[in-house]
């Protein structure tokens, strides 16, 4: 029997979902491996990069973590932060958002530190989506206290020593940009979208559909993003 909670449950966040295991994975495969080759083949060396050419570094050192602390910060931001983004955006355009804002983040701290450096890390990426989240998704004032709290905190261990502030900085950059070419042309009437009961019966204006999570018109007979028929099946969250 189809169960649009389940459903809602299991599509709503996948993306998100998927990209902290795999920081995960490589973190206990790689940086948590005594072996140390992988992890000095992978992370962003720049000496290595500007004088081998070995570019693939730019990618890779984006699944990377120094220590369980750093993973940790990183992907309860990711999971905050993406979370919110993943409910708003297309699932592609969230994944072109997080790609794009690391690799910004790595170029920018190349070529502004030179040489000599070596790093690794997301959270060129979760600044992106961090940034993005800020600009697409319409935040309630409960939402928008957390989100300030969690910038705040991001904003001060990026001037912490031994820190690649200029990735932080252009990651969030990436977002800040592809934030505003995806921001939807009806953004204005989307933040009327009601969450909870405060709006009795005069609201919602849009609904989410139970497989993607996506908001959709209450009208809107089937989902735009996975097609599901959403007649009688419109969850006002």
């Amino acid at each position: 029997m189809y169960s649009p909670a389940y459903a809602g449950f299991r599509y709503k966040y996948v993306l998100t979902l998927i990209l902290v295991i795999t920081n995960i994975i490589f973190f206990i495969a790689i940086d948590l491996n005594p072996n140390r080759y992988y992890e000095n083949l992978l992370i962003q060396n720049n000496s290595a990069i500007l004088n081998n050419g070995e570019w693939w570094r730019l990618f890779s050192a984006m699944w990377l973590h120094a220590n369980p602390l750093h993973i940790a910060d990183n992907m309860i931001g990711l999971l905050i932060f993406g979370i919110t983004l993943e409910s708003f955006a297309k699932k592609w355009q969230y994944l072109v958002i997080y790609l794009v804002s690391g690799l910004l983040g790595n170029v920018a701290s190349l070529f502004l530190l030179g040489p000599g450096i070596s790093s690794l890390g997301a959270s060129g990426a979760i600044f992106g989506v961090l940034a993005a989240a800020y600009i697409i998704c319409p935040f309630n004032k409960r939402g928008l206290a957390v989100a300030f709290f969690f910038v705040v905190y991001y904003i001060l261990a990026s001037m912490a020593p031994g820190v690649d502030t200029w990735a932080h900085l252009f990651g969030a950059v990436g977002g800040i940009i592809f934030g505003f070419i995806f921001t939807p042309k009806n953004q204005g009437t989307r933040r009327r979208f009601a969450r909870g009961s405060k709006y009795g019966n005069t609201a919602p204006f849009y609904a989410r559909c139970p497989r993607c999570g996506k908001v959709v018109e209450i009208h809107a007979k089937y989902c735009p993003s996975c097609d599901l028929p959403l007649e009688g099946m419109l969850d006002f969250d």
